[in-house]
C-alpha cells in the first residue's frame, strides 16, 4: 500500500541578486567639500566655489552678488581638478555638447556659415555703445550694432536697422535682434521687393495675422514694437537680404480694453497684461558698469505683452 504524505519539503535555489554598480562619485555622500572648486557642464565657462552641502545638494557661489545657490550634486555639478571621476564626465558631457553644437550649425551650407562669419566679424558699435555688455546674458540696449562696411549687404539694410540692433539671443544665422519702435509697414511697403521677407515660422500664427494686430495698435496711437530677429538670406546677386522674424509685440503702457479685445480676436491669444516691476542695480556714475555696493532700486512700468514664438 502506497503513504501518501500529506507534506514534503521542498526546496529551491534562492534567487541570485546581481550586484549593483557603485554609484558615480558625485552622487555619493561627502563627495564634495566645502571651499572645493567646481562647474557646471556642459561647456560651462565660470567656476564656482562649494559654500555649503547638505545632503545630496551643494550651495554654490557663482557671483557674490548673488549669494549662493543651491543645485541638485548628481545632475550639475562637477570638480574642476583632483577627482578624475568628475573631471572624466565633465570633459564626457562637453564633448557631447560640442558633436550637437557642430551637428546643428551643419543644418546650414558651410559658404553661408562662412559668409555669416565674415559679417558678424564686420559688425561695429555704434557710437556710445558699452561693449560686450549684458544683463544676465539678455542683450543690452546699451550695446548696439552697425554693418560693418566690408559687408554685402543691401544698402536699405543699413538706413533701417544700423544703431537699431542688438545681439540676437537666436542660435541660428541671426544678424541681430531689433525691439525699437521702428515702422514695420513702411519698411516692407518700401522693400519688400528688394531682398526683405517677413515670415512668423510658429503653428497658428502667419505674418499677415501679426501685420493686422500690429497696424491697428499703431493707429490706435500706441507706443508698438515688434521684437524681431533679423535672419541673413543670401542672395544670387552676392549680396545680403534679410528674413524678418517676429517673435511678440510688445506695447508700452495701457492699451484701452477696447483695443485689446480686438487685438485678441486677430492674434488668437489674450497678453501678459501687468504693472512690470524690475529689481534693478544703479550704474556707476562715472564709469560703465553696475554698482554692486549699492542697495537696489525698483523700476516699474506698464507693459502689455503678446507672445507666439
Amino acid at each position: 500500500m502506497n503513504i501518501r504524505q500529506l507534506f514534503s519539503r521542498r526546496t529551491t535555489t534562492a534567487p541570485v541578486i546581481p550586484a549593483q554598480p557603485p554609484a558615480p562619485a558625485w552622487e555619493q555622500v561627502g563627495h564634495f567639500q566645502v571651499g572645493d572648486t567646481v562647474q557646471l557642464p556642459p561647456a560651462d565657462e565660470f567656476l564656482a566655489e562649494v559654500v555649503w552641502v547638505e545632503g545630496d545638494r551643494v550651495g554654490i557661489l557663482t557671483n557674490p552678488a548673488n549669494g549662493a545657490q543651491a543645485y541638485a550634486s548628481p545632475d550639475q555639478v562637477r570638480h574642476v581638478t583632483g577627482c578624475e571621476p568628475c573631471m572624466a564626465d565633465a570633459a564626457a558631457q562637453d564633448a557631447a555638447e560640442q558633436e550637437r553644437e557642430r551637428a546643428h550649425w551643419e543644418q546650414w551650407p558651410a559658404d553661408h556659415r562662412e559668409l555669416y562669419d565674415a559679417v558678424m566679424e564686420d559688425m561695429q558699435l555704434t557710437a556710445g555703445s558699452i561693449p560686450n555688455l549684458s544683463v544676465c546674458g539678455h542683450p543690452s540696449n546699451h550695446t548696439r550694432y552697425k554693418f560693418g562696411p566690408n559687408s554685402p549687404v543691401r544698402e536699405w539694410m543699413r538706413t533701417e536697422f544700423d544703431g537699431h540692433m542688438v545681439a540676437s539671443e537666436s542660435p541660428s544665422l541671426a544678424l541681430g535682434r531689433v525691439w525699437d519702435p521702428i515702422d514695420w509697414l513702411r519698411i516692407e511697403r518700401e522693400h519688400g521687393d528688394d531682398g526683405l521677407t517677413i515670415t512668423v515660422p510658429w503653428e497658428g500664427m502667419t505674418w499677415p495675422t501679426v501685420r493686422s494686430a500690429y497696424a491697428l495698435a499703431r493707429e490706435a496711437g500706441l507706443d508698438v514694437v515688434l521684437d524681431v530677429d533679423l535672419e541673413m538670406d543670401p542672395l544670387d546677386d552676392n549680396t545680403i537680404g534679410v528674413e524678418v522674424i517676429p517673435c511678440w509685440m510688445f506695447v508700452k503702457g495701457v492699451v484701452p480694453d477696447e483695443v485689446e479685445e480686438k487685438i485678441n480676436v486677430i492674434l488668437g491669444r489674450t497678453p501678459e497684461s501687468y504693472p512690470h516691476s524690475r529689481v534693478l542695480r544703479p550704474s556707476y556714475s562715472d564709469r560703465p558698469g553696475l554698482d554692486y555696493s549699492a542697495p537696489y532700486k525698483h523700476d516699474t512700468t506698464d507693459q502689455t505683452m503678446w507672445f507666439w514664438a
